[in-house]
């Protein structure tokens, strides 16, 4: 080999030598910049579940919240409505309807003395 030739090799091996030094610290740089944006993502992402998780949440407690004073509305309801049946099946009333539709009240009640067989067989 001549010297311009061994010059040449020197001088290309130098070279090559700069560009793996540059694309080592290049890559490093690369690897930093995606590693900052995923967890520059990831935090947006969680922050953004946090928020829609937040919202349904109140809105369960807001819907649970009128679930209880619909219910306790019913329950009084309820408590009004078996105090109008009662009032509805009392015997004073219905001795009240039974008379207004003609019914007539027995002084003397009798009752019927069967020691024998009601019907006998033929």
């Amino acid at each position: 080999m001549n010297t311009c030739q061994k010059e040449i090799n020197f001088l290309t091996s130098k070279v090559m030598m700069n560009r793996r030094k540059k694309c080592k610290t290049g890559s490093f740089f690369l690897g930093s910049k995606l590693l900052l944006f995923v967890l520059t993502l990831s935090i947006i992402s969680l922050s953004l579940l946090q928020l829609f998780i937040s919202n349904k949440l109140a809105t369960e407690g807001e819907k649970i919240k009128q679930d209880e004073v619909l219910s306790q509305k019913l329950a009084e309801e309820n408590i009004t409505l078996k105090n109008d049946l009662q009032a509805l099946g009392s015997l004073s009333r219905v001795a009240q309807i039974a008379q207004n539709q003609g019914f007539v009240k027995v002084s003397k009640v009798e009752s019927l003395n069967l020691n024998g067989a009601v019907a006998a067989l033929r």
